[in-house]
């Protein structure tokens, strides 16, 4: 394969989910899963459902959660809160009843206090940590560290993140791609892209210093939109990279990620791979010669 074909192959492909970290050296986002769309659709779901409680019904949405956060005191009262106005008519309706109680009033002296006594408000505040999870989500998910191919060492490595508040710390795992690197795709069917090739490619990488521990990576982006690449595509266009000119090759590859929306939402970004990576890798492949 010439250098003009190599170039050629990749300016024909979409540059989404690869970017160049070095000469020779370039990065693929890792596989993040559906929990980012998922949640996406929970949200947009639940600001559906409270908007039409609030335009059009009562209901347990409207008398309980918007009720807890003082229903009626900015927009006054509703015509179908049928218990506020009962309360303004029928003194002995609830405790503390009488005509001239405000709608904040009867939420918060009148309803609040009945709800403490049976037990509602437990079930009020589950509703609101229910629908405020996937906003929760979609702010402080981590998009996991993205592999990182260096044409010129012909190697792939990858890094686990510590766990258990870094009472487990990270790892790194690395392949040779001349020896030891193993690809395989799983393969899942894409209601958005409308065909099943959005499923991740799977690599399995070794930790060096104890052969016997393995890690499955995944690559690619979920899910692929028509007219994307798909994480097939995507994993045989980064690989260009070991071909006959990886840095020319590399050059072609943008220096940022380009993310669907769904993976852009976090306040804390997405991960990097550690600072000093690059020395613990030559460590790693020095000690296998």
């Amino acid at each position: 394969m010439t250098d003009r074909h190599v170039r050629r192959i990749v300016d024909r492909t979409p540059s989404r989910g690869v970017r160049q970290v070095a000469p020779g050296v370039i990065e693929i986002v890792a596989y993040a899963g559906r929990g980012a769309m998922l949640a996406w659709l929970a949200a947009i779901a639940i600001l559906i459902a409270v908007g039409q409680q609030i335009l059009f019904g009562s209901g347990a949405i409207t008398n309980r959660v918007l009720g807890l956060l003082g229903h009626g005191v900015l927009w006054g009262p509703v015509g179908t809160d049928i218990g506020y106005r009962e309360c303004q008519r029928i003194v002995d309706f609830y405790p503390g009843c009488h005509p001239d109680i405000t709608p904040r009033a009867y939420h918060f002296d009148v309803i609040l206090p009945l709800q403490i006594a049976n037990g509602t408000v437990g079930e009020t505040l589950f509703a609101l940590l229910f629908m405020l999870a996937p906003f929760v989500y979609l702010l402080f998910w981590r998009h996991p560290p993205p592999l990182r191919l260096d044409g010129n060492r012909r190697v792939i490595y990858g890094w686990r993140p510590a766990r258990l508040f870094g009472l487990i710390p990270g790892r790194l795992y690395l392949a040779s791609v001349d020896h030891t690197l193993m690809d395989r795709q799983l393969r899942r069917y894409d209601a958005l892209a409308g065909g099943t090739e959005s499923g991740p490619i799977l690599l399995d990488l070794q930790d060096m210093s104890d052969p016997a521990r393995q890690r499955t990576f995944k690559v690619g982006p979920y899910a692929s939109l028509p007219g994307e690449a798909p994480a097939a595509k995507m994993w045989a266009r980064a690989k260009i990279v070991f071909g006959v000119d990886p840095e020319g090759t590399a050059s072609q590859f943008p220096r940022a990620f380009h993310l669907p929306w769904w993976q852009r939402t976090s306040l804390l970004g997405m991960r990097r791979l550690p600072t000093g990576i690059e020395a613990e890798v030559t460590g790693r492949l020095d000690q296998s010669v």
